[in-house]
């Protein structure tokens, strides 16, 4: 059975304070993508690799996509649903954290994070947050959730 509307934005909720947590616990002057797969009560997080620190919009896709396949090759299930948080800089310089949300049958959810340093490169921390729950057309276009999804289904 495939979770519902309501738990799946639960998992987005949950998603976002522990980030927040994690931001105002530690500080951290970079934030490489991080990919949760949630299933039932338990929610596995992984990072990408170091070298994966920074990187642009473009290679986005390919490297959720990529890290999908990397977790099936591990031998991970397919969860009931994954979220992808990355960092998005905008022209301006200002940082948000984006955490794309997907389910295996097509649902999507978004929070941003709107980040603050309060020195050039000194430690992130949320000062913001907004999130659209499923069902969500706006959080469909772009979702790096998906993207993983797909490459552990290798579609």
């Amino acid at each position: 059975m495939s979770i519902s509307d309501h738990d799946f934005n639960e998992e987005l909720d949950a998603v976002v304070e522990t980030t927040i947590r994690l931001l105002r616990d530690h500080d951290q002057d970079e934030y490489s993508p991080v990919a949760f797969l949630a299933t039932g009560e338990d929610v596995e997080i992984m990072s990408l690799d170091d070298e994966e620190e920074d990187p642009t919009q473009d290679e986005l896709p390919r490297l959720a996509r990529e890290f999908g396949e990397h977790l099936t090759q591990e031998n991970h299930d397919l969860p009931e649903c994954a979220f992808f948080a990355h960092v998005s800089t905008a022209d301006d310089g200002a940082e948000s954290l984006v955490i794309h949300g997907a389910t295996p049958d097509g649902r999507c959810n978004v929070a941003y994070l709107n980040l603050q340093r309060a020195e050039p490169d000194g430690p992130l921390r949320a000062t913001s947050s907004k999130a659209w729950h499923s069902p969500a057309p706006l959080a469909v276009t772009g979702n790096m959730a998906l993207h993983l999804l797909n490459g552990m289904r290798g579609t």
